[in-house]
């Protein structure tokens, strides 16, 4: 019998916008209450991750992105090769 262990969550961005390049609150709240990693590719192909219990933006750098009172987003890590790029992968 196999057993599957889930070990992070992902999902792509497919369109740009301000908020498509954060973790959304939904994201870092599925993080956060699963203790895993949440993985996101930007509509670029950029790979980041929001690890539980990394720093949420507050309500003040929310408002300056235009984003009103909502809590709980956070920009994540860009995820680099062993070169110091960014990693890429194909979103479409």
């Amino acid at each position: 019998m196999r057993c599957t262990r889930i070990v992070g969550f992902w999902h792509t961005r497919g369109a740009p916008g301000v908020t498509r390049k954060l973790f959304s609150d939904m994201d870092t709240k599925l993080a956060n209450s699963y203790g895993l990693p949440m993985f996101v590719a930007d509509h670029t192909g950029k790979l980041k991750v929001f690890e539980p219990g990394d720093r949420l933006m507050n309500v003040f750098q929310a408002k300056r992105l235009g984003l009103g009172t909502m809590f709980g987003y956070a920009r994540g890590k860009e995820i680099k090769n062993s070169g110091g790029d960014a990693i890429r992968i194909q979103t479409r």
